[in-house]
């Protein structure tokens, strides 16, 4: 075990230079270093670290392929229970306790936006999505608009989980391609039928229609199956004056607008 703590420090020193691109004095929350073997090579990128190479000790998983231990690996690069356990890491007790962390996030909530922040999902009524109507349906319910991107966070009026570099900086809720994909929140369908709140263009806010955005204020085909979800039904792709009337689920609409809140207070 000695000589593996010896290894595995200069593995630690290796790793360290893999996430030199974050900027702790802006703010950026250095990541654990990954709890891997020796012989492998593990790069941090969002959402998580991942490991290339073959193990070469202990000799238990020796020529396995490389991957890590806890809640800092990506899914596809975690190591099995059995694996950490050769090394001393208790992965099981780690992923089951964040598993009910995450559960007692998400009481009451539809999902969970960033690890520490859940989202509601808030109807808007009849009539079209606004930034005003979305801003008082919130505070309505003691919540604050989610930022559709977040350079909209400077109006004070919404919050943004983009302002530290990560997977969110920078990038639409309202869009799929190159955005909501990164975001990896779940069942994307979810996002059709909603808007955000978004700076400039009056009073009108930004929804998802196929693998992009437009403003509130035209008359679009919804198109869910064109952003994360291939398999969204055909026969439900209301337009925009459609959801306004909030046309039924049977008749082949999505109800009514709805949009995203938090609980945290508006930030810049």
């Amino acid at each position: 075990m000695a000589a593996y703590r010896v290894m595995l420090s200069l593995f630690a020193l290796m790793a360290f230079q893999m996430v030199s691109g974050l900027a702790p004095d802006k703010g950026d929350k250095l990541p654990e270093f990954p709890k891997s073997f020796p012989g492998c090579s593990c790069k941090w990128g969002e959402p998580g670290w991942s490991c290339t190479g073959q193990i070469v000790f202990p000799k238990e998983v020796q020529g396995n392929n490389c991957c890590c231990c806890s809640l800092g690996c990506q899914k596809a690069h975690r190591c099995s229970d059995e694996a950490c356990n050769t090394i001393g890491v208790d992965q099981k007790a780690e992923l089951d306790a964040e598993k009910k962390r995450i559960e007692e996030l998400l009481k009451g909530a539809d999902m969970l936006i960033s690890d520490e922040v859940p989202g509601f999902a808030v109807d808007l009524g009849q009539g079209p999505c606004t930034k005003s109507k979305i801003k008082a349906k919130c505070a309505a319910k003691g919540l604050t608009p989610l930022c559709d991107a977040t350079s909209y966070a400077s109006s004070k009026q919404c919050w943004t989980p983009g302002l530290k570099a990560g997977k969110f900086k920078n990038r639409h809720f309202s869009v799929w391609n190159s955005h909501r994909e990164h975001f990896k929140l779940g069942n994307d369908a979810m996002f059709y039928g909603m808007c955000f709140y978004a700076s400039g263009n009056g009073d009108w806010a930004l929804a998802p229609y196929s693998s992009s955005h437009f403003w509130t204020s035209g008359n679009n085909f919804i198109t869910p199956w064109g952003g994360g979800d291939k398999n969204a039904p055909r026969n439900v792709n209301p337009t925009a004056s459609q959801m306004n009337q909030c046309k039924s689920k049977k008749d082949g609409g999505l109800g009514c607008w709805r949009t995203l809140c938090v609980s945290e207070k508006t930030n810049r």
